[in-house]
């Protein structure tokens, strides 16, 4: 088929695709981002800029279904949503600061599902990325004594550019009204800030990270009064105090956001909220208010169509049976089938290594619950192999069944496959050490 002819064919598939909203099956996306660079230009050039900014919007809503549903779908669907606002031909100012934030958001959605995934680096890069572009809109409405400073916002850099927007208009007034176009910028690049805390967090650089989300805030709040945006990014601030086992620290953010939280109709945010009442409690030391809101968490997740997020929350759960067991071993049989469903929605959602930990765990259960011979080693070799699970994370699953053919496991056995897989990348493979 001649390669014009071919494009065309491609045209009307994405556009047939592209006309129903709810289809995420990314085959197309991959086969349309595996066409030669210059073939991809061409493909664009099918379109006329005014459609391919439409086309680039279209994509990030279906990235954003996939986000909460499948993010391992998620890579080509972005990687096509960037080359789409990177061929937008802007002939005005109007159409270049639209080029700049269709580019903008589609490199930070590719961040977040990269670190929704686990691939800290390159979200790290990506949200780096999609700062850049931020920047060019918003650049002239910053101070010009700091303008040297922040003419590119990579890494850590966009923490002082946010902090700089906050300085100048919380204390005098902008010289002119804000455009619609540069609080656009403002927004995506705090929501950038956001979640580039949370990847130096995952990254182990948590204060920094901290930091950086304080300051998205503050110019949420306070500079451009997004009361939405402003509790969902203090939602994280406090989810990641709590992974720095802050316990106290971050119910008392949760609350503190909560009644803001309940003001708005967004029901996401107030059952991330709840799900994390019920994690700090468990922690301080209150069984009870965890289980009671763990299982609303649980609840208003998968009534929102959002599996993936009720993960948390049904781990929640299970460690409280767990805790249980001690007393009433055959709680360990109910932690076990909960183990199960987590570990399906791990491998569902592409995240294997997470996956291979719910295993570990699995095991763990099994070996207190006095059930060792109940474990299936062929279905779990067959699960992972067919998962691609990396090779030292299958070495790690397997070495527990090399033991038990060899005598009894212990939670020693399995406490220290679980230290062994925290120290992996999220595909499971060795983390390669700098220098």
């Amino acid at each position: 088929m001649p390669q014009e002819e071919r494009l065309r064919e491609l045209s009307s598939r994405l556009d047939a695709w592209l006309r129903d909203p709810l289809d995420t099956e990314p085959a197309l996306a991959r086969e349309l981002v595996g066409l030669s660079s210059g073939e991809l230009r061409g493909f664009t050039e099918l379109y006329s800029s005014r459609q391919r900014a439409e086309i680039t919007e279209a994509l990030l809503n279906k990235v954003a279904l996939l986000q909460a549903r499948s993010p391992k779908a998620a890579p080509p669907l972005c990687t096509l949503a960037i080359q789409f606002a990177r061929f937008y031909r802007a002939k005005t100012p109007e159409e270049f600061n639209r080029s700049m934030l269709l580019q903008a958001d589609a490199w930070r959605e590719y961040g977040w599902t990269l670190m929704l995934l686990g691939d800290y680096e390159e979200a790290k890069t990506a949200i780096a990325e999609a700062a850049l572009y931020y920047s060019v809109v918003v650049i002239d409405d910053v101070p010009p004594e700091d303008s040297d400073d922040l003419a590119f916002l990579h890494g850590t850099v966009l923490a002082h550019h946010l902090h700089s927007i906050l300085s100048h208009y919380r204390d005098r007034k902008p010289r002119a009204p804000l455009s619609a176009v540069k609080r656009t910028a403002i927004e995506g690049a705090c929501r950038a800030g956001v979640m580039l805390g949370e990847t130096l967090h995952n990254l182990g650089k948590t204060d920094e990270g901290l930091s950086i989300i304080e300051r998205s805030s503050e110019v949420l709040l306070y500079f451009l009064d997004s009361r939405d945006r402003y509790v969902r990014a203090r939602t994280v601030y406090a989810k990641i105090l709590g992974e720095a086992q802050r316990w106290a620290e971050a119910l008392s953010v949760f609350q503190a956001t909560s009644a803001l939280a309940s003001e708005s109709d967004d029901q996401e945010v107030q059952a991330f909220i709840v799900s994390n009442y019920g994690v700090c409690y468990y922690y301080l030391g209150f069984p009870e208010k965890a289980r009671k809101y763990a299982e609303l968490g649980v609840q208003m997740f998968e009534e929102l169509g959002k599996p993936n997020d009720a993960i948390r929350p049904r781990t929640l759960l299970v460690l409280l049976l767990m805790d249980e067991g001690k007393e009433r071993p055959v709680k360990y049989h109910a932690a076990i089938a909960e183990l199960f469903k987590i570990r399906a929605a791990w491998l569902a959602a592409g995240m294997k290594n997470e996956a291979a930990q719910t295993m570990v765990r699995i095991i763990r259960a099994f070996v207190l619950s006095k059930r060792i011979h109940s474990i299936n080693w062929a279905e779990m070799n067959r699960t992972f192999v067919a998962a691609n699970l990396g090779s030292a994370a299958l070495s790690v699953l397997q070495k527990l069944e090399k033991i038990a053919a060899q005598r009894p496991l212990t939670t020693t056995d399995a406490d220290e496959a679980l230290a062994a897989l925290s120290h992996l990348a999220p595909t499971g493979e060795l983390i390669e050490e700098a220098g």
